[in-house]
Order: structure tokens, then sequence, then C-alpha cells
């Protein structure tokens, strides 16, 4: 994922967020920056549409900590299904934007994160197993 595609993601996404300032702006940038870094670091590389939903997902959690202070609400039952690997990566990552935001983020939050990065994973599988079959076939 572009530098300049996370610059705009965050841009357009709030837009129309009058209080959201150029300080936030960078805030939410460089936890962006961070956080990506990490996953590729991890094996994790977000493509182009995963990128776009997670940048989303980072700007608006950022709003919501700061401006709103609505809080996401996660069934418990659904939390216990991220296997323990996955819930460790999003508590590292969860840490890095913590201490980029100043803020503590809830577990649910946290939840949210590993969601984003299991889905990432998955497609990545997916991906690996689809060219693994068409070697076979060749």
């Amino acid at each position: 994922m572009d530098y300049i595609d996370i610059d705009s993601i965050i841009s357009e996404r709030s837009e129309h967020w009058s209080d959201f300032s150029n300080e936030d702006h960078e805030k939410v940038y460089q936890a962006c920056i961070e956080v990506l870094k990490i996953c590729k670091n991890k094996g994790i590389v977000f493509d182009e549409s995963a990128g776009i939903t997670f940048v989303t997902h980072l700007t608006t959690l950022y709003y919501r900590l700061f401006f709103t202070h609505e809080e996401v609400d996660i069934d418990e039952e659904l939390s216990n299904q991220i296997e323990e690997k996955l819930q460790f990566m999003a508590k590292e990552i969860a840490h890095i934007i913590e201490k980029i935001y100043k803020k503590d983020l809830s577990t649910d939050e946290v939840f949210l994160i590993a969601t984003h990065l299991g889905a990432m994973i998955e497609r990545i599988k997916e991906e690996q197993n689809g060219k693994s079959k068409s070697c076979d076939r060749s």
C-alpha cells in the first residue's frame, strides 16, 4: 500500500469532520504507517482493497476515541473465536496505536483490529493456495 494512498484515504474519510485538524490527520497517518510496517514485517501485506478498509478503520477509530466517544460493543462469544496468535498480534498493534494516539483501546477495538488482520491472512492463504494449485497443473 502506497503512502500517498494512505494520506488520501484519511483525507477522504475525514473530509466532512470539521473538528478534524491537520494534527489529527498526521497522528492517524503516523499510526497507519507504523501499523502497516509491523504487519508487513509479520508477513501480512494488505492488498489495496483490504488496505483501504483498514486505514479507514484506523481513521474512524481515532475519530471515535477523540470526538464522538462511541464505543463498539462486540459479543464476547465472537471475541473468544479469535485464535491466540492473532489476538497477540492485534494487542501488539493496539499498543502502537495507543502510543501514537495517547489513548487506551478497549478489548472490543483490539478485536476489530484482529478481524482485519485475520481477514488479510486468509486472503494471503487463499492467494498462495491458488498459486500452488496453478503450479501443480503445469
